[in-house]
């Protein structure tokens, strides 16, 4: 047998285990007696911390001693023996007189039961009387000295609590969020139950800020969509939409021969998104396939290959982008394979996508770049021999921080003057800028166009119907 030599092997299929333990004890109790099968081991632990621990004799019989327990809770029981079901059970710590209020759950009433920025929860919170005795007139203070968190009601009156007794108000409180509060920030609250005697208690709970997320954008490659595409002087193009390969019916951008050949020689080619607003915490996801050429001896060397980068000042600087997941899978060469200077467009070691991989999902980071307006190009260059299929790009999708619910543009007005469609609509109160949508059929997916900080927007007109949305953000 290899491994622990301290295992212990079962012999056969495990039985039960017949165990007796109390369900409670006593503040300031020292021992429990408890019973179950011969050389049965026994761990008693309360916050995962052990606190006790020892081997059932021959009686079957054990008392295992401890420190006293300082405040009431569940002590948690774990009974193992080597041909037997483990026991785990929890024994509850209680006070041997008088009343004791504790903590007993809260819960955030809104849609989906989390704190999140720029909004004004209220909350629910549950007490349990585990004391012997009535706590009469129980009333509840709630602070906490977060900086992002405002109390906006911090007291409720519960009344009294028999022994053993749960109660939870609804919404008997009330706390505001900072729209600025940090993502997965911990907010710590402290609450104190106070009765008509002297009886104060005090408990301590964490509720997290979390952000919510929503896809805001999206893009099928099924239309061009003011997408466009290049290449630097002396340098090839081969970017063009395809139905040979796709991730979702019938289109995708391809790089590479408009048949079934490989792509060409002294490529350097960008694919260019139109400019969109991003959200803040944002995400870029998208699909794509590639079969582009690598070294036989360094496969992880590459001749060819494709990259992503993102434009924040209209498309005249660059920046490479690096994946969350999909990542890159080479890096490009320094020299070729003859010991000469590499001839594609690259600097030796960028990272890049090549090799042969089927469809999959890459995902990128937009956190840096805030709300700014951005453009993205998905660029692919090779060298001066050899090739492949190329590269292939479909189903692009942003999602980002979700915005607060506006009125939607209902008195959309289109004109149409000098080749191009001129849309305006009235100003939406509290909006910061629209998006503006558009398909070719009533009933098609509406595409992303572009956004506007203003209550207008003007397109080249195109041949055929066209049809229009404008949303308002904030």
């Amino acid at each position: 047998l290899m491994g622990d030599p301290s295992l212990s092997t079962f012999f056969g299929v495990p039985t039960v285990n017949t165990v007796s333990y109390p369900e409670s004890m006593f503040l300031g109790q020292t021992a429990i007696t408890l019973q179950a099968e011969a050389y049965s081991y026994v761990g008693l632990s309360i916050g995962g911390e052990l606190v006790a621990g020892g081997l059932v004799g021959s009686s079957g019989n054990l008392t295992l001693e401890f420190e006293p327990f300082a405040t009431p809770g569940l002590a948690d029981l774990v009974i193992t023996r080597q041909n037997r079901q483990p026991v785990m059970g929890t024994v509850e710590v209680i006070p041997n007189e008088g009343p004791y209020v504790v903590l007993d759950g809260c819960v955030v009433e809104d849609e989906n039961g989390q704190l999140n920025p720029d909004e004004s929860p209220d909350l629910s919170i549950g007490l349990h009387n585990v004391g012997i005795e009535i706590a009469a007139g129980v009333n509840v203070t709630l602070t906490t000295t977060d900086e992002w968190v405002t109390l906006l009601d911090d007291n409720e009156y519960y009344g009294d609590l028999a022994p053993d007794e749960t109660l939870m108000i609804t919404a008997g409180f009330q706390v505001a969020v900072s729209p600025d509060s940090p993502e997965n920030h911990l907010v710590h609250f402290e609450l104190e139950a106070t009765d008509n005697g002297d009886g104060v208690w005090n408990s301590g709970f964490d509720l997290p800020v979390l952000f919510i997320y929503e896809l805001y954008w999206s893009y099928d490659c099924e239309t061009i969509s003011d997408w466009t595409h290049d290449s630097p002087d002396g340098w090839g193009d081969q970017w063009h939409r395809s139905n040979e390969q796709y991730q979702s019916p019938t289109n995708a951008w391809k790089c590479g021969d408009s048949g079934t050949g490989t792509y060409a020689n002294s490529l350097d080619a960008g694919l260019v998104s139109p400019a969109v607003t991003i959200r803040p915490y944002s995400t870029l996801s998208f699909q794509h396939k590639l079969a582009g050429e690598v070294s036989g001896a360094y496969p992880d060397s590459a001749y060819d290959g494709g990259i992503l980068e993102i434009s924040d000042d209209g498309g005249f600087n660059w920046s490479q982008l690096t994946p969350l997941s999909g990542g890159y899978t080479s890096t490009f060469r320094w020299e070729s394979g003859s010991g000469n200077p590499a001839s594609h467009p690259f600097p030796g070691g960028t990272p890049c996508w090549s090799g042969d991989f089927d469809w999959q999902e890459t995902l990128v980071s937009l956190a840096s770049y805030g709300e700014e307006t951005v453009q993205f190009r998905f660029r692919f260059g090779s060298d001066a021999g050899g090739g492949a299929e190329g590269w292939y790009i479909d189903d692009l999708t942003l999602s980002g921080l979700a915005i607060g619910e506006l009125p939607p543009v209902t008195d959309l007005t289109i004109q149409v003057s000098g080749g191009y469609v001129m849309l305006s609509w009235s100003e939406i109160e509290g909006a910061d800028s629209y998006n503006i949508y558009g398909t070719d059929t009533p009933y098609g997916e509406f595409l992303f166009l572009g956004n506007s900080g203003v209550n207008q927007w003007t397109l080249p007109l195109s041949g055929g119907t066209s049809f229009y949305q404008v949303t308002a953000l904030n």
